[in-house]
């Protein structure tokens, strides 16, 4: 939830931006502003992908019990891939948001969510493992809605003056004023998942698995 709620974080600091600038008429900047998020997301996963790889270390430091820890650790190791697809998703959702560029997201959603349960059908009858069948299901779930949401947008002709060669240099630079303005955009967003993370710990100390398991259902 903490690698989540950063990346959406940024994305909605992005869209606002972007619009912005869209609305100037800068393409530049527009560009200019999705390139920095991405150089930020890509930046920020190497310690969020650290804290996933040992999570039940940080688990049991907060009192969970360690079979718990493990189970939750075998799952969110397969996700790591995951955070990183989920921040670009979201980021290019915003960025096309900013664009007033709404419909053409809804068909690749709508395909790759259809098949997510054909990917667990098959993943589960495969792995001996559910947890671990289940995690590699998400992660192509999420490797397929960027990618068939950015081929759709290419094929379809959108953002040709937006959608420019990604420049490192620039990318990496300006993230200061960038942050500025988009941190204060997505603290509501921090704060409530942030709170998530709070509730599931909280209930991640609980006696009896099976109330862990109704919280695990309710909060999904």
């Amino acid at each position: 939830c903490a690698g989540h709620a950063m990346f959406y974080g940024i994305a909605a600091g992005l869209e606002t931006l972007a619009a912005q600038a869209f609305g100037a008429g800068d393409n530049k900047l527009v560009a200019g502003y999705l390139h920095k998020t991405v150089a930020m997301i890509s930046t920020l996963f190497i310690p969020i992908s650290l804290l996933m790889i040992f999570a039940d270390w940080f688990l049991m430091a907060f009192g969970i019990s360690e079979e718990v820890a493990h189970m939750a650790c075998e799952y969110v190791r397969v996700l790591v891939p995951t955070i990183y697809l989920m921040g670009l998703f979201e980021s290019f959702r915003c960025f096309l948001n900013a664009q007033n560029i709404f419909h053409i997201q809804t068909v690749p959603a709508c395909i790759v969510y259809a098949l997510h349960f054909v990917w667990c059908k098959l993943f589960l009858s495969i792995f001996e493992s559910k947890l671990t069948a289940l995690a590699l299901a998400k992660c192509l779930t999420d490797f397929l809605n960027p990618l068939v949401l950015f081929l759709l947008v290419k094929w379809k002709g959108y953002c040709k003056e937006t959608l420019l060669p990604f420049k490192r240099k620039s990318a990496f630079k300006g993230w200061g004023s960038f942050l500025k303005q988009a941190i204060p955009v997505g603290s509501i967003l921090y704060l409530e998942w942030f709170s998530y993370e709070l509730f599931t710990i909280q209930a991640g100390n609980l006696e009896k698995l099976e109330n862990l398991a109704v919280h695990v259902a309710l909060a999904n």
